[in-house]
């Protein structure tokens, strides 16, 4: 009789345990997210921790659709806009949006849920503040745009605008027009370099990365000397590659590093520099792949290196 007892006590607890069922919200966001909202969830083994996963979980939204659109967008525009492309896309890495907001939590055998919603109303208002602010300090920056300090301002501030004009526009908005273009800073540029009086001597102990840089700064309207007695600006490229663990029979794991400095009178002005990891069944391949991401960084941080 007591063993019949236990075993129809132990069925009503167990029926009881299963019937917690985790709220609709966590299998299925859309019950609980309008059309007016981007909404994620995010799980962890503390309230905050689920909170914070949550609203990381929002920037992911953005950082993938948003940079996408960003790259698709950019396509279809002149080289001059594509090559600082990457760059911004790098940028765009970190700050979530203002109104993400926490409106529902559950926990279940010791795991916590967080529903984030965005309220896409809030964020461009946000979004739209934020891009007016920049437009105005671009409109006096471009006033003193002849000094490289407010030219370089003016750059980043355009970069900065057209993460945040992606955003605008990911949310359902038309895009906000700009009061300063990337080809207005280009011209702006071009004019600096004319009466740019540096004579550039290349100094890298590589052919394929010479050729590249040489390209560039015949483009951009600079002079170049095979004599380095003659020139008053070195660009010197430093590549270093180590081999790294890689627990894989028959593949190879390597590291390389790449600078570009230029120096004027032996004291370096500007510096660019990245490091980059491949693996491949030999050396050769391994080194190919590497040198291919440091000739495409080159090209999309030249600006960088001779402003």
């Amino acid at each position: 009789m007591l063993k019949l007892i236990f075993i129809v006590f132990f069925l009503v607890f167990t029926s009881a345990v299963s019937a917690e069922k985790l709220p609709e919200w966590v299998r299925n966001i859309r019950s609980e997210c309008s059309s007016d909202d981007i909404c994620a969830v995010g799980s962890g083994e503390s309230l905050d921790l689920a909170m914070s996963n949550a609203r990381s979980n929002i920037q992911k939204i953005f950082e993938t659709k948003v940079n996408s659109t960003f790259r698709s967008e950019l396509s279809s525009r002149n080289a001059s806009v594509n090559s600082f492309t990457t760059d911004v896309i790098q940028e765009d890495s970190s700050g979530l949006l203002k109104g993400v907001a926490i409106t529902k939590t559950a926990e279940k055998n010791n795991t916590f849920y967080a529903l984030a919603v965005l309220n896409k109303d809030v964020a461009t208002n946000e979004l739209k503040a934020d891009i007016e602010r920049i437009d105005k300090e671009m409109k006096d920056l471009l006033l003193d745009s002849k000094h490289r300090p407010s030219l370089k301002k003016l750059e980043e501030n355009y970069k900065a605008r057209a993460i945040l004009n992606n955003k605008y526009i990911f949310l359902g908005k038309k895009e906000i027009s700009e009061v300063v273009s990337y080809e207005d800073i280009m011209a702006i540029k071009r004019d600096l370099r004319k009466n740019d009086k540096s004579i550039y001597y290349i100094n890298i102990d590589n052919e394929e990365i010479t050729n590249v840089v040489t390209t560039l700064l015949i483009e951009n309207n600079l002079k170049i000397t095979n004599n380095p007695e003659k020139s008053t600006k070195t660009i010197r490229g430093i590549i270093t590659i180590k081999k790294d663990s890689l627990n894989v029979p028959g593949f190879e794991k390597h590291s390389g590093t790449f600078q570009l400095i230029v120096t004027s009178d032996g004291i370096v002005s500007n510096t660019i520099n990245t490091t980059i990891s491949e693996s491949g069944t030999n050396f050769e391949q391994i080194y190919s792949k590497i040198l291919d991401k440091f000739l495409t960084f080159t090209i999309n941080n030249f600006n960088n290196l001779v402003d």
